[in-house]
């Protein structure tokens, strides 16, 4: 997903806009590892199809390995979509939600 906001035309349009629209500075890019999801990545690995078009977050887990994403849609698809979408809880051991804080 980094490589994606780094080497594609729509991710450099992204980087842009988290850039000149959302404050961030290419150090946060870097240090939180956001990255951008296009059509032709999610359609070689089905996982990855609800991430499609979107601002990508990783979830990294207390070892620092990443356990799952978040995806943010793009800001012209804001109330076409919803706004964030996760990885799936199913079959992943990695990245439970359910009864973290209980």
């Amino acid at each position: 997903f980094r490589n994606n906001l780094e080497s594609t035309e729509k991710g450099e349009q992204i980087k842009g806009y988290l850039l000149n629209q959302r404050g961030l500075t290419e150090t946060d890019i870097k240090k939180w590892k956001l990255g951008y999801c296009n059509f032709k990545y999610a359609n070689t690995d089905s996982r990855y199809k609800k991430f499609t078009n979107r601002i990508i977050f990783p979830i990294i887990n207390h070892t620092g390995k990443i356990a799952g994403f978040s995806g943010r849609v793009l800001p012209q698809k804001e109330g076409e979509y919803a706004k964030y979408v996760n990885s799936s809880t199913r079959n992943n051991p990695l990245f439970q939600k359910k009864g973290l804080f209980s």
